[in-house]
């Protein structure tokens, strides 16, 4: 990646964590001082929803121009070796996953109906693991059979999560922080079939690889730390058990850590060599 694409990447890094706190902000007070229990949603014409939204919108609006601004860099790989701290949040990420999967596994009894989607999704946050953990390790690993394996199981599971969400029954359909949660599984499950498509050799898929990335942090961020603002002020509204507002956070740091690395990260001489000649 050119030097100038990556200090732009850099300044929307800033512009996506400026939106992170705005988002967590407007969310936290619109739920203060304008949730309705019983409607389980906000209140007609509430100001904070409505900023709330502006921002999230900002935020895929600033993922669209990153689509086309990185339009035209096709150089990079999925197999680019992970910096130090990527490789922290992607642990972080491994334990939250396994924080979701037990607390799925405790609770199984409380959710028969759809007890083989739990089920099915456990499995697959194994097969999850078993990427980051390729992805965190050589060159041969990152770029080998196993890691183009393993990548088609995180969208996956991210469907699977979806469809738990939206059948679970003890919160509203219309909850607001339930539906940018599941936008935040969304734009994740896009990112991980870029990075698939990244691993098979189409490397046009960056921008939107990038694009997914920005999304998820925006969305997960704004999530995660708004409910972390409701649990140290007991404000209701949020709905989301420990588990997952960790699984949000560790998804916000490792996709700014993934972006971050594609920012700093220099490029060998044996890459570019490799891109010449393709």
């Amino acid at each position: 990646m050119e030097r100038n694409k990556k200090t732009s990447l850099i300044y929307m890094i800033c512009a996506a964590t400026l939106l992170v706190f705005l988002g967590a902000f407007f969310m936290f007070t619109a739920l203060s001082k304008d949730f309705s229990p019983p409607l389980g949603y906000f209140e007609k014409g509430s100001l904070s929803a409505i900023l709330l939204y502006a921002v999230l919108a900002g935020g895929v609006l600033l993922g669209f121009f990153s689509w086309i601004f990185f339009r035209s860099s096709k150089q990079i790989t999925a197999s680019n070796a992970a910096p130090v701290y990527t490789k922290v949040a992607g642990g972080f990420l491994i334990a939250a996953l396994l924080w979701c999967t037990g607390e799925d596994l405790a609770h199984i009894h409380r959710t028969l109906p759809y007890w083989g989607l739990i089920l099915f999704a456990d499995l697959l946050a194994l097969f999850f693991i078993l990427f980051l953990g390729c992805s965190m390790g050589s060159e041969s690993l990152r770029s080998g059979p196993l890691a183009a394996f393993s990548s088609f199981f995180p969208p996956l599971y991210a469907v699977t999560q979806l469809f738990l969400l939206y059948f679970d029954e003890t919160v509203a359909t219309n909850s607001p922080i339930k539906i940018i949660y599941q936008l935040m599984y969304i734009a994740f499950m896009l990112t991980f079939t870029a990075q698939t498509g990244l691993l098979l050799g189409h490397k046009s898929i960056f921008p939107r690889y990038i694009f997914s990335f920005i999304c998820s942090a925006i969305f997960g961020g704004a999530v995660s730390v708004s409910a972390l603002l409701c649990i140290l002020t007991n404000t209701p509204g949020h709905n989301l058990s420990y588990a997952r507002i960790l699984f949000c956070c560790t998804v916000t740091v490792y996709a700014f850590c993934r972006l971050l690395s594609f920012a700093l990260t220099k490029e060998t001489p044996s890459e570019n060599t490799k891109e010449e000649t393709a």
